[in-house]
């Protein structure tokens, strides 16, 4: 099973506007914001290979799955064509169909090890 972690490239000036305002919006949210980009407590960012058990399955059916046997959020979808990746979809529609090139996109405690 091929895991990789999510690393997550910041430009300063821009993200920290973004992180006040949305601090000010959403009394909270710095919280979460502060846990996933810590490694070393709390949740992460994975990025799995798809296992062949969630292929052709939807978004919905899988970020259950997931939940229930991994207790990992599933929270996007990393599309690829020939290779190549083509886009993430961040928390896309509950029936779009999950095909055996994508990634997932999870937050969780530990790499799930997914069979």
């Amino acid at each position: 099973m091929n895991i990789s972690y999510v690393f997550i490239i910041v430009v300063a000036d821009e993200m920290t506007a973004h992180l006040i305002g949305s601090a000010v919006r959403n009394l909270g949210g710095m919280d979460v914001i502060s846990e996933l980009l810590t490694v070393q407590i709390g949740n992460q960012l994975y990025r799995l290979t798809m296992p062949p058990n969630l292929v052709q399955t939807t978004f919905w059916q899988a970020h259950e799955y997931l939940k229930f046997h991994y207790d990992a959020l599933l929270i996007a979808i990393e599309t690829r064509n020939g290779g190549e990746r083509t886009q993430t979809l961040v928390n896309p529609a509950a029936d779009i169909l999950l095909h055996a090139e994508d990634y997932l996109i999870v937050i969780a405690r530990q790499a799930p090890r997914l069979s």
